[in-house]
């Protein structure tokens, strides 16, 4: 019984730390927003947007069974990533570190809609937090 209580307890104190994001957005520590083949600087690292890989997001207007995902291909610092597109609060794991920074794709536009046309050109908005 007192094995069953310590593991309950174990397990409630990791429920805590769990809803704490590891990346609030209040840590940003810097943002960019770029079309495709656009570069910038982001925290001093060297970002440039080079195309979106798989955008299977579920349109707005549209009831899907699947959110969808969006991964855009990204060069940072020199080395070429492909990002999952999310919120850095809900998938922590989706960042990319890379020295002293991880870099989130946290947005992509425009987002798809049934009734929008097909050639309306992308931008990624890219976030960054201190490493670890």
């Amino acid at each position: 019984m007192r094995t069953l209580a310590l593991l309950l307890a174990l397990g409630l104190a990791a429920c805590d730390t769990a809803d704490a994001p590891p990346y609030p957005a209040s840590a940003r520590s810097g943002e960019v927003t770029l079309a495709i083949g656009q570069s910038a600087s982001l925290d001093g690292l060297a970002v440039t947007f080079e195309a979106v890989r798989t955008d299977s997001r579920c349109p707005a207007t549209v009831e899907c069974v699947w959110e969808g995902e969006a991964i855009v291909a990204l060069t940072l610092g020199g080395a070429a990533h492909d990002v999952r597109v999310a919120d850095p609060e809900a998938r922590p794991e989706d960042g990319v570190e890379v020295g002293a920074v991880v870099v989130f794709a946290a947005a992509l536009t425009p987002e798809p809609r049934a009734d929008a046309p097909v050639d309306v050109p992308h931008s990624v908005t890219l976030v960054s937090y201190p490493a670890p």
